[in-house]
């Protein structure tokens, strides 16, 4: 299993787009192996005693954060081409 990487600060207040944002590229592409690893680990052989705490929803919430890296590479990508 991957480690978590070294990551900046997030304030109380920051939404996660907002502190993926700040992530060099190295950190994303460190970050986003991680949301991967996390996603495929969880195994849903319980019964949830909640849908937020399951290991389906929280395999969607890694997904949903796997996208925002994704789209925050894509955004990045397309600022140095402009240029």
């Amino acid at each position: 299993m991957h480690d978590q990487p070294d990551l900046p600060e997030r304030g109380e207040c920051e939404y996660t787009d907002q502190w993926i944002a700040r992530f060099t590229d190295e950190q994303l592409v460190a970050y986003r192996a991680y949301l991967v690893a996390k996603r495929a680990s969880f195994v849903d052989v319980t019964p949830p005693t909640s849908m937020y705490r399951s290991a389906s929803y929280r395999r969607y919430r890694y997904a949903r954060w796997i996208q925002m890296v994704d789209r925050e590479r894509a955004s990045r990508s397309a600022g140095s081409t402009i240029e």
